[in-house]
């Protein structure tokens, strides 16, 4: 059973970055962050469910499917909206990156946190059933859902203006080690 686990689990983030690929083409750090979140999100529901105590069977395993292919929903958005915000503010200069992200955040984050919500509630009516399967299954829907408005509200962002920051001090750092290049 963990064998399969963690091979759908990476066949899964492997399918997903990939086809972030394809459609983000050029901006290699939208999609990497993307790949990132997703693999994250799966490890993280991996950790929390073994805290808990969740054994894996095949219950588990068809429920942590459903809940893998959910935790690529919201990031991919967030990724795809910061992506395509760049087009929609190619010809201004100033704060560009503060403005995509006001556009992402805006764009995505109410209809995320409304994703979540209603996600939540269809869930937490399968508690009502006192089965095993239902338990398990809101467990590994809570937790992705929980962990994916984290990643994708918080630690996207985040991961962006960090990146931008190292981007430009590596920039800086290239153009002044290629003008003392030059002069010598």
């Amino acid at each position: 059973m963990p064998t399969d686990a963690w091979q759908s689990a990476l066949a899964t983030l492997f399918c997903m970055t990939a086809i972030c690929a394809v459609f983000m083409g050029g901006e290699w750090r939208t999609v990497l962050l993307a790949g990132i979140s997703i693999g994250s999100i799966i490890l993280g529901t991996l950790g929390i469910l073994a805290w808990m105590d969740v054994t894996m069977d095949p219950i588990m395993m068809a429920a942590l499917v459903i809940s893998i292919g959910f935790s690529i929903d919201i990031p991919a958005h967030v990724s795809y909206h910061f992506y395509s915000s760049g087009f929609e503010l190619k010809n201004s200069n100033n704060n560009l990156l503060k403005q995509r992200l006001t556009i992402t955040l805006l764009s995505v984050s109410i209809p995320a946190l409304q994703a979540a919500i209603s996600t939540s509630l269809c869930v937490l009516a399968l508690l009502l059933v006192p089965l095993y399967m239902a338990q398990v299954f809101v467990k590994i829907m809570f937790t992705c859902i929980i962990l994916c408005i984290i990643h994708s509200l918080i630690i996207i962002p985040a991961l962006i203006v960090l990146t931008d920051e190292i981007l430009i001090k590596l920039n800086l750092f290239y153009q002044k080690n290629k003008t003392k290049l030059i002069k010598n």
